[in-house]
């Protein structure tokens, strides 16, 4: 029997260590970034680091990215756009990031579907795109209490840091609780709108221009996006922000994309955005 127990407990220490050897590997020189999900967004996190003489900051969506991807270099573009999972939060980090390495701006571009703003970090991609890159100790300073109540609904948050978690894709399944009628039409999530302050009054300070504009949309989502609530848009300190922002709307065909959102072909749209009027030197804020 004792012979038996030994084999067993033998068996389970040996178990124990080969199932590290993988998450340790992965460890090592940060190797999970490049094979777990979000990818995108840890080479936006390394890039907003970085020093640049850029003078024009983009930020964005995973539209955002096709457009302006983060790997494509540009002398007088810094391209930070990744993904809207990281929701509003995530991108105020990489703008506090981008100013703490000693960058400046004339113009921040935010390049956001108007379908994105509705992420209150509370979708079954937070885990993966929020809390793993994000919810640490170095941007804890940056997160307001409803961050953290948005995280701690999250099932099992506390374990997206053990090696074995943040080294796979294994997450937690989670359902969010559908929101009432009034939440669910409106334009901007609580967080959204709280973090598009902060990141007006971070622009502000230091020198920068925040602009806001939408990529092309599909037209099977017009009917979406004009049923959403834009009251909250009235706000003094998103009102300017907002104000020439449904007026740019794009709305070309469904055959354009490859899944209602993301362009087929971006590339003729990059140009566009690059000669857009708030883009230009003497543009009005």
């Amino acid at each position: 029997m004792n012979n038996f127990l030994r084999r067993c407990a033998f068996f389970l220490v040996l178990l124990a260590a080969v199932l590290q050897i993988r998450p340790l590997y992965l460890l090592a020189g940060n190797r999970y970034q490049n094979t777990v999900k979000g990818g995108e967004i840890y080479r936006s996190l390394k890039k907003s680091q970085s020093k640049t003489h850029a003078r024009i900051l983009i930020l964005g969506d995973s539209v955002g990215r096709q457009l302006f991807p983060t790997t494509q270099p540009n002398k007088g573009l810094h391209s930070l756009a990744c993904n809207q999972a990281i929701g509003m939060p995530g991108h105020y980090a990489l703008l506090e990031n981008f100013y703490k390495a000693g960058n400046r701006a004339d113009t921040v571009l935010l390049i956001y579907h108007p379908l994105s703003f509705r992420n209150n970090l509370d979708q079954p991609y937070t885990f993966h795109y929020f809390i793993k890159p994000f919810f640490t100790a170095e941007y804890r300073h940056l997160w307001t209490d409803d961050v953290l109540d948005a995280v701690h609904k999250i099932p099992f948050y506390w374990l997206a840091h053990f090696p074995p978690s943040l080294t796979s894709e294994w997450a937690p399944p989670y359902s969010p609780s559908e929101p009432n009628g009034e939440a669910q039409k409106a334009f901007l999530s609580p967080l959204s709108a709280a973090y598009l302050q902060k990141m007006i009054d971070s622009t502000e300070s230091h020198g920068s221009r925040l602009v806001l504009i939408p990529p092309p949309i599909s037209e099977s989502r017009r009917t979406e996006i004009d049923s959403l609530d834009p009251s909250i848009l009235e706000n003094d300190r998103l009102a300017p922000l907002f104000s020439t922002y449904s007026d740019s709307f794009i709305y070309i065909p469904d055959t354009e994309f490859a899944d209602g959102t993301h362009l087929i072909n971006p590339t003729p749209w990059r140009q566009y955005f690059l000669n857009h009027p708030m883009l230009q030197p003497h543009a009005a804020p």
